[in-house]
């Protein structure tokens, strides 16, 4: 399912587009690079708040889910544990608190699956 990006996203990915252009219209090398890694520095945080939403609208979903919140082992309550992000794959991992199995739910970046249950150690 595709999403429209947020608010913040696009502020952040216009002012990306903006440091972008004002990159390739200067002819001051220092400026340039200024530009460039504002361009840089505005992307990372539009993917980081992307990113965060996806995780809370996940979680959201997590919760509400049927038996969610529950170890698949024992039934026990879950709390989250990791949350791992990459250029391809995102995942997130809930340990059991009654028995330590941890539950990783992961998939490609923005699409997330699973679970898949893994020993604790």
């Amino acid at each position: 399912m595709l999403q429209r990006n947020s608010r913040k996203v696009e502020t952040c990915l216009a002012s990306a587009a903006r440091s972008y252009e004002r990159a390739h219209a200067t002819d001051d090398l220092a400026m340039r690079d200024f530009y460039l890694n504002m361009e840089r520095s505005w992307m990372r945080l539009a993917a980081s708040i992307a990113f965060s939403e996806r995780v809370e609208l996940y979680l959201q979903h997590w919760r509400h889910g049927q038996d969610a919140g529950r170890c698949l082992r024992c039934n026990g309550g879950m709390e989250l544990k990791l949350i791992e992000t990459r250029v391809d794959r995102e995942s997130i991992t809930f340990a059991c608190l009654a028995c330590g199995l941890d539950h990783v739910h992961q998939g490609r970046a923005g699409l997330f699956v699973g679970p898949r249950v893994t020993n604790p150690g």
